[in-house]
């Protein structure tokens, strides 16, 4: 498939969705419709509240929560057109493509999702090497997928995790890299009418909540319209929502890991089983969050967001000119915002080298380590 093939299906889509026949007008590389010629959609919901079609969603969570364990379950439900956690009807059978960079097919993804009672028919695995053995690309999925895509139906897609497909200079702290990144995700989601949920991972600490400890610039979170979370909290397994643009964050439900035996294998399979039980549906994630008794609340949460979304190349900036940026955002005393930069982000402190030179502040690049989780526990 010819590279560019996405984009002149996008383009062909504009098109087709004004509403009385006419193209956008181009003025140089600007696309301008007027919003007369737009028609209004309902949200195309696979599972009401949580996965949507056409949308890119991010799914973050620390390593050893079962992450993979849980987009699998969830893909099998789709596949088979069963039923998501603690509703009671059918969603629509659909096909479904995994896009695994980690985790072997054959000892791990395709396992699991037997052990989850998937439709083999309905889903999809691609590796992240071509098949020459060179890396795949989030390009070149993009751009090749879009078609099987169309001729096959494939109603959501997973990515995991997303940082494994990103292109040479990529720079996972660098805000503009991954807006740039996940501006094509969320294009190629539109244009397929997919469900795109990329993974990525959650840093270690619990100064914050756990939707700031997403590794990476703030990018990650700004841009998708529904980030899914999973955490655990007391010896409990939960996933829920930490941000949601098209619906609300409400309904957090329980998950176990448990093991089946699969024909063919030695060991059993650690899959998940979902605690329908113990769900609380008019609760957010967030208010499971462990975070330090130094919790700085709201304000202080939303002026980190914004320190490391201004300050994400690594270098140095002038401090007067981050606390002015902030408190554009966000209602926060100056001393506040030194006191979240020195303690929090360990921010490092320098001055410009000349005459009476300006105080600068640049967040360290430092090295993150993931925490594991509790053991699986056999089924009886």
């Amino acid at each position: 498939m010819p590279n560019g093939y996405l984009a002149e299906i996008n383009e062909a889509s504009r098109g087709l969705r004004s509403l009385n026949g006419a193209k956008p007008k181009h003025y140089g590389d600007l696309v301008i419709t007027n919003i007369a010629d737009v028609p209004v959609e309902n949200v195309e919901w696979i599972w009401r509240g949580f996965i949507a079609r056409g949308t890119l969603h991010l799914y973050a969570g620390e390593s050893g929560i079962g992450k993979t364990k849980t987009l699998v379950n969830l893909m099998a439900v789709i596949s088979r057109g069963g039923v998501f956690p603690a509703t009671a009807k059918r969603c629509t059978e659909g096909r479904v493509v995994y896009v695994s960079a980690e985790d072997s097919i054959t000892h791990t993804i395709k396992p699991q999702f037997i052990a989850c009672n998937g439709n083999e028919e309905n889903f999809d695995v691609i590796s992240s090497a071509k098949r020459d053995d060179t890396p795949l690309t989030l390009q070149d999925l993009m751009d090749q997928l879009t078609g099987y895509v169309f001729d096959n139906e494939v109603v959501a897609i997973v990515i995991d995790p997303a940082t494994a497909l990103m292109p040479d200079g990529f720079d996972n702290n660098s805000v503009t890299s991954v807006r740039k990144v996940l501006h094509q995700i969320r294009a190629f989601a539109e244009t397929t009418n997919c469900a795109v949920i990329a993974v990525t991972h959650l840093t270690k600490g619990t100064h914050t909540r756990s939707v700031h400890r997403i590794l990476g610039s703030g990018g990650w979170v700004a841009a998708p319209r529904i980030v899914l979370g999973a955490i655990e909290k007391d010896g409990e397994y939960l996933f829920g929502k930490w941000k949601a643009n098209i619906t609300d964050r409400s309904g957090v439900y329980r998950y176990e890991m448990t093991e089946k035996q699969i024909t063919g294998l030695d060991e059993p399979t650690t899959y998940i089983e979902w605690l329908d039980d113990e769900t609380e549906s008019d609760k957010e994630l967030a208010d499971y969050d462990e975070v330090s008794a130094d919790s700085h609340g709201q304000r202080g949460d939303e002026a980190l967001l914004v320190m490391e979304e201004y300050m994400d190349e690594g270098r140095y900036f002038r401090k007067e000119n981050v606390i002015r940026e902030v408190q554009k955002r966000v209602r926060i005393s100056e001393r506040q915002v030194q006191r979240l930069a020195l303690e929090v982000l360990k921010v490092e402190s320098s001055r410009e080298n000349v005459q009476n030179g300006k105080a600068l502040w640049r967040i360290p690049l430092v090295p993150f380590h993931l925490r594991g989780m509790p053991q699986p526990k056999l089924q009886k």
